[in-house]
């Protein structure tokens, strides 16, 4: 997990220092697209909690588990915009 983390955060590092960028302004920059990147990560966690989704369990696992594919992420955001429709009983 250590070295997970280290990579996520080295990433934007080495690419803002290849473009020139050094010192306090790299580390910030470095920083700010780690947060950017967890929050867009996080998006259909945070959709479906502020809708009280049913699904909010689902998006949740599906979010940790498969977020990281693009598929994942679409079928979370897409059980995160979905509604409810109880079925009719006539």
């Amino acid at each position: 997990m250590k070295q997970i983390l280290g990579e996520i955060i080295a990433y934007p590092v080495k690419y803002l220092h290849n473009l020139g960028v050094t010192g306090i302004p790299l580390f910030i920059l470095a920083v700010l697209i780690v947060i950017a990147e967890i929050y867009c990560y996080i998006t259909p966690y945070i959709i479906a909690s502020k809708c009280s989704s049913r699904f909010l369990p689902h998006v949740f696992i599906i979010n940790v588990f498969f977020g990281w594919t693009l598929i994942g992420w679409i079928l979370a955001l897409y059980l995160a915009l979905k509604r409810y429709q109880a079925p009719n009983v006539s």
